[in-house]
């Protein structure tokens, strides 16, 4: 897919810088705001250079009156314009944005994929896949894009911290962060012996559940690591 150039527009350059931002602070919806106002803008310039080309003095003839007449007529091309995606800048700028933040394309990770990367990861770690597989639908539904509000990312919601000491280099990779995740979860299992502290070591931390040994006091830790277990559960009463 060919990058957006832009030509010293301030406005555009703006818009751009903007949903770039966005995208950084995981603002989906202004993300998708700055690049529908981008394509919006892209589709003016282009009527207005098409409108100088073919009808140099405007459609509304000249003078101040025409001039307003034809701005808001440009402007309000580009909204439908953009509206519509006819053009598909905004799709275009969204892959962009995607690619540069490493997000590219998992969206596109089909199930039997998953479903090998998981036997892939269980087979090293000696868990099983019916655990990674809770694991995963819990944490993330199975989206490998996801981003939590406290800053875990990917199908088994990695933290930046967990994620750089496991050498994880794209924490959106599918195969990275399940094998980053089936590792640090071996790691708990191994330090606790069992199960329910092992889950509850990877979803409050070890520290914590050292500091109580037991599961935390939380609600949140609690709740995790029942919902996994009925997950199992219910995995192993669809066999």
């Amino acid at each position: 897919m060919n990058e957006i150039k832009l030509q010293n527009n301030p406005l555009a350059e703006k818009l751009l810088g903007e949903a770039r931002s966005n995208m950084r602070a995981e603002k989906g919806g202004k993300t998708d705001l700055a690049t529908k106002q981008f394509e919006s803008l892209f589709a003016s310039m282009l009527f207005t250079a098409m409108r100088k080309a073919l009808a140099p003095e405007g459609f509304f003839g000249s003078g101040s009156s025409g001039d307003i007449f034809q701005s808001i007529m440009e402007q309000r091309f580009g909204e439908i314009v953009a509206r519509r995606n006819q053009l598909g800048i905004a799709e275009m700028l969204q892959h962009q944005l995607d690619v540069s933040e490493g997000k590219a394309d998992f969206n596109a990770l089909s199930d039997e994929q998953m479903q090998t990367i998981i036997a892939e990861a269980a087979e090293r770690t000696g868990l099983s896949p019916d655990l990674i597989n809770a694991v995963i639908k819990q944490e993330s539904g199975g989206d490998p894009t996801v981003v939590s509000s406290a800053g875990a990312k990917g199908l088994m919601q990695l933290m930046d911290e967990t994620a750089e000491d496991l050498n994880v280099k794209n924490v959106f990779d599918p195969r990275e962060n399940i094998f980053a995740g089936s590792r640090y979860l071996k790691q708990q299992l191994d330090e606790f012996k069992d199960l329910k502290l092992a889950l509850a070591a990877y979803n409050a931390g070890p520290a914590t559940v050292k500091k109580y040994n037991d599961i935390p006091p939380y609600a949140e830790t609690q709740n995790y690591v029942e919902s996994i277990m009925k997950i199992l559960k219910d995995f192993e009463s669809e066999k």
